[in-house]
């Protein structure tokens, strides 16, 4: 009887690297496994690994550790195993915008105006009228302080005291006089300094019908 004899096969492991287009890879390793194949000896199989710096990981027959080769442009950087590379962002920096709040005139109150001095009073000389808008009863007050308190010159500061003395809600005074100074009727004028106004014919006029319509 034949008896088995102890045989031998030796074999060199061929180490090598290559530098190609993903398809050119591709090609390459499926024709060493088909050349390892027809001699009867099995490979692993290849585990390919895109790096985000570009690089990829092959790893090649007989070895366990997997060379770096390198991609040849940018486009070959590209996930072969569908290995997602996320790039952080920052967050876009809210930007805040602060608007500026409009200012707010703070009027003096005048003591002791004489607005009871006189005959009709303030107060009553407003009823009497009986404005319906805030520009009529300023030109109210003006009319009074010039004919009947004999000062023609009004400041802010004592239209504010008038409004507050005959009751009714003190509106943005500064931007009604300078509507009423920049009309084309003139219905109020500049006084005798920047401060103060003083009320025009046509103004007067039409504080003289509020008394015709009352």
């Amino acid at each position: 009887m034949d008896q088995d004899q102890d045989g031998e096969i030796s074999f060199t492991m061929v180490k090598f690297s290559m530098k190609a287009s993903d398809a050119g890879l591709q090609k390459g390793i499926d024709a060493i496994r088909s050349a390892f194949a027809q001699a009867g000896i099995g490979i692993p199989i290849e585990a390919r690994q895109i790096r985000a710096n570009g690089t990829k990981q092959v790893l090649m027959v007989g070895s366990s550790q997997p060379e770096v080769v390198e991609a040849e442009d940018a486009g070959e950087a590209t996930d072969l195993e569908a290995t997602e590379i996320i790039e952080e962002r920052a967050p876009a920096r809210k930007v805040s915008t602060t608007r500026a709040k409009p200012k707010v005139k703070n009027y003096t109150a005048i003591e002791d105006p004489g607005f009871g001095s006189t005959n009709p009073t303030l107060k009553e000389f407003a009823a009497q009228m009986g404005p319906s808008t805030d520009p009529k009863k300023l030109l109210v007050i003006a009319y009074w302080f010039k004919h009947h308190l004999k000062q023609p010159d009004v400041t802010n500061d004592a239209i504010y005291t008038a409004f507050r003395t005959i009751g009714w809600t003190v509106p943005n005074i500064a931007q009604i006089v300078r509507e009423l100074r920049a009309s084309r009727d003139q219905r109020l004028i500049k006084g005798s300094n920047p401060n103060s106004s003083e009320i025009g014919l046509l103004g007067e006029n039409a504080v003289d019908e509020m008394g015709k319509a009352e």
